[in-house]
């Protein structure tokens, strides 16, 4: 069944047709992994679990060989691997619902995966 969320706007991104004198400029959205490094940190989670690998392989580096030391630091690896493609898969969602309009006279954000909203900034002079 195919079914669009969206069939209600008369223009993509926009609640309502835009009137005689109004134009667009741009349209575009946010890019997936743009969107996961700076809005949910995805550098600083990757950088958390490989800290906690590290400091768990120094903690028993002591009491054991280096290679089991080593496969110790290996669940806090895949923890932070399972953790980044969430991450990702939330902002790659986030992005494929948002869409930003530049018109000539406001910019236009449709925003949201699971409840949408439209927010119309108009050009102050």
């Amino acid at each position: 069944m195919s079914h669009d969320d969206f069939n209600f706007e008369p223009i993509r991104g926009l609640p309502e047709a835009l009137p005689a004198d109004e134009y667009i400029l741009w349209q575009g959205r946010p890019n997936s992994l743009r969107l996961a490094k700076d809005a949910w940190s995805l550098n600083w989670v990757i950088g958390y679990f490989i800290a906690l690998a590290v400091i768990r392989v120094i903690a028993v580096s002591d009491k054991m060989s280096l290679t089991s030391a080593m496969a110790q630091g290996i669940p806090f690896l895949v923890a932070g691997a399972l953790t980044a493609l969430i991450l990702f898969g939330v902002a790659t969602v986030q992005a494929r619902s948002t869409v930003y309009t530049l018109t000539n006279k406001r910019a236009c954000l449709r925003i949201g995966a699971a409840l949408t909203m439209t927010l119309n900034l108009p050009y102050v002079c």
